[in-house]
């Protein structure tokens, strides 16, 4: 189904969007396309809950499901998985004790850090170090050698196109 799914997002039309939706039966009732077909239609917002995919998750700080994973550089650390597997991104929480250090590194894909709590540095050849605070985040773009340093105890979010082979082309 999500094949499906991405297939009908690269239609440009929402009425050809809900015939197909219609003539492969993702949705069997007339009352329901009669409803989208008069609505302002996103295929992106709509089409999780037009085929019956649940999108809503909610992660409270106090119920992550914390586990020990190697990064880039070697580091393991502590990880929340947030999403992966689908839409060719993954997002997940880190845990970094003040000190930790990950290595010189680059990623073959976009990653964008989010810091929320404690503080990161970040080191390039082009920028020097740059250090961002709680609230604050960085972009790395592919390709782009770094190396990240917790200033103080951290907790960041991380949100990055996906790489690993096992989950390409889902």
């Amino acid at each position: 189904m999500q094949g499906r799914a991405r297939q009908l997002s690269a239609e440009t039309s929402s009425s050809r969007v809900l015939q197909r939706i219609k003539n492969d039966r993702f949705i069997e009732s007339g009352e329901q396309i009669r409803i989208l077909s008069g609505a302002p239609f996103d295929t992106w917002t709509l089409l999780p809950q037009i085929i019956g995919l649940k999108m809503s998750r909610y992660f409270l700080k106090q119920n992550l499901s914390w586990e020990q994973a190697p990064v880039r550089g070697g580091t393991v650390m502590d990880k929340s998985v947030v999403w992966e597997g689908d839409y060719n991104m993954r997002s997940a929480f880190f845990r970094l004790p003040a000190g930790m250090n990950i290595p010189e590194h680059t990623h073959p894909k976009w990653v964008q850090v989010m810091v929320l709590e404690g503080a990161m540095e970040i080191e390039t050849d082009e920028d020097g170090k740059v250090q961002v605070e709680a609230g604050g985040c960085y972009f790395v773009e592919s390709g782009d050698t770094h190396v990240e340093t917790a200033i103080k105890d951290s907790l960041v979010l991380v949100t990055q196109a996906e790489d690993r082979p096992e989950f390409l082309g889902n």
